[in-house]
């Protein structure tokens, strides 16, 4: 026998019974959430007109060096609550997609926790859940180059060629070297979060003046000799791509416009100056205009 509850509406009192407020509320998940099985050929076309019909975002971040099942065992806690602070803020202020996504790097809501947790690192699994004017996309690391597929597909298109895309490396494993290589060969900017550990502090340490690579990392994963090298022998060539950031000591929001800012420039350089003020009077980054953006503008 069904449960009901009794409410009051603009019509009276009604009965409602557990079951449709389960029901709504599923609703009101899927109206904000998207989930697509990449197994099914059908679905793997809806996620691409999904997103194509989308309004497109203002920034992409794509999330590299995390495994989703180790971001909420191995990512300290002091920094993690200030990377959802600052990412909650500008995704509540801005059109962006958040790639890679994982439920605990936003506040959301119980249930749709629940909802989310048993897909979230199922490698056939993609969801779309909108945050703000954002979305944050959740997928298995086996999904990538499927999503590189739908950007590049976005990417060329004459309406949102000069979408600026930036990445944060998280921690870093085996494949990050590799991520890393692929993203400065297209001239991809990246944010390098020193704090979380593991490779991500120890490639931190190359872009940093006065900085010891094995400082602080002799119980975390270490580069390769070979890994190493590659990184010192490209050093050079691709600082102006790399950007360190260790939320807490650094904005971590302005390091992010930084890079955007960088990213613009690349794509986009004929209207680089009044994009990048935009972005900058968006998040109230005023000093950062002025400094970086307004006084290069007069001279």
């Amino acid at each position: 026998m069904s449960e009901y509850i009794s409410m009051q509406n603009g019509l009276g009192q009604a009965n409602i019974s557990t079951l449709t407020l389960l029901a709504n509320s599923l609703n009101e998940f899927i109206h904000n959430s998207r989930k697509f099985n990449l197994t099914d050929t059908n679905e793997k076309e809806d996620l691409i007109q999904f997103l194509l019909q989308e309004s497109l975002p203002n920034v992409i971040i794509k999330i590299i060096g995390i495994k989703n099942e180790k971001f909420r065992h191995t990512f300290r806690a002091s920094i993690q609550k200030i990377f959802k602070q600052i990412m909650c803020n500008l995704m509540e202020q801005t059109n962006i997609w958040l790639l890679n996504g994982t439920r605990e790097m936003l506040d959301l809501e119980e249930n749709e926790r629940e909802l989310i947790e048993n897909d979230e690192d199922n490698p056939n699994i993609v969801i779309c859940k909108s945050f703000g004017k954002s979305q944050i996309i959740m997928y298995h690391s086996s999904a990538y180059q499927f999503i590189d597929i739908i950007l590049s597909r976005i990417q060329q298109q004459p309406t949102s060629s000069h979408i600026p895309i930036i990445n944060l490396l998280i921690q870093g494993d085996d494949l990050t070297i590799e991520n890393m290589i692929e993203n400065i060969s297209k001239r991809i900017p990246t944010i390098i979060l020193k704090g979380t550990g593991m490779i991500a502090n120890q490639i931190a340490a190359l872009y940093e003046p006065m900085s010891n690579i094995y400082d602080e990392t002799s119980n975390e994963q270490i580069l390769s000799e070979k890994d190493l090298h590659r990184l010192i022998n490209m050093n050079e060539n691709t600082r102006t791509l790399m950007f360190v950031c260790q939320p807490g000591k650094d904005e971590l929001d302005e390091s992010i416009l930084r890079a955007i800012s960088t990213a613009i420039q690349i794509i986009d350089k004929d209207r680089a100056r009044i994009r990048k003020l935009s972005f900058a009077m968006r998040w109230n980054k005023i000093n950062y205009a002025q400094i970086y953006i307004l006084i290069i503008i007069q001279l």
